[in-house]
């Protein structure tokens, strides 16, 4: 899917562009737990097709998430981001137009689980659309290492906990109306 690279060069181009910017000096610990990472699509060598992220079902969309460090806090933020496509594919195909900016749907700061497999580990997990493209619902981290169940609109309006803060959602499906 030509789509995909679009994206992903776009998403690259807006987060080097602090890079461009730096001046000569070492790579820190406080560089390293700051840095941007994109944790969303993750990639799995287990599992073919990891590497793409997958558009919204109306192919309009492709929803992704960072994650960085906040050393001052000592906690994790990541951020769900909306690209849209059309406009990324305009921006590829006509070198005049400017590179779209995402759409920060979810700005989110936690703690991952104490046994987080991962350094840095994303406090925004298990993104998924709903059938009319309408809602993304994911998994959040609170600052007690509780992940709870949430929604937000398309057009970044209607963010909502869907379960209580002091229990934790390991899973969760949606069907419809019908979220499990």
């Amino acid at each position: 899917m030509h789509l995909a690279r679009y994206w992903a060069a776009t998403a690259l181009l807006w987060l080097a562009l602090p890079c461009a910017q730096a001046k000569d000096r070492k790579f820190t610990v406080k560089d390293d737990i700051s840095m941007v990472r994109f944790t969303l699509p993750r990639a799995d060598p287990n599992l073919p097709g990891s590497r793409v992220a997958k558009p919204s079902p109306d192919g309009r969309s492709i929803a992704i998430v960072t994650t960085q460090g906040l050393l001052s806090k000592d906690e994790i933020e990541s951020r769900l981001l909306l690209f849209n496509l059309n406009a990324i594919e305009r921006a590829a195909r006509h070198p005049g137009h400017a590179m779209p900016k995402p759409k920060v749907l979810a700005n989110i700061q936690g703690v991952p689980p104490p046994f987080a497999a991962v350094a840095h580990a994303a406090v925004i997990e298990d993104v998924r659309w709903s059938a009319d493209s309408s809602v993304i619902y994911f998994l959040a981290a609170n600052r007690q290492g509780n992940y709870r169940l949430c929604k937000v609109q398309r057009n970044g309006s209607g963010f909502a906990n869907l379960t209580p803060t002091d229990q934790n959602v390991n899973r969760f499906s949606v069907m419809g109306n019908i979220i499990v």
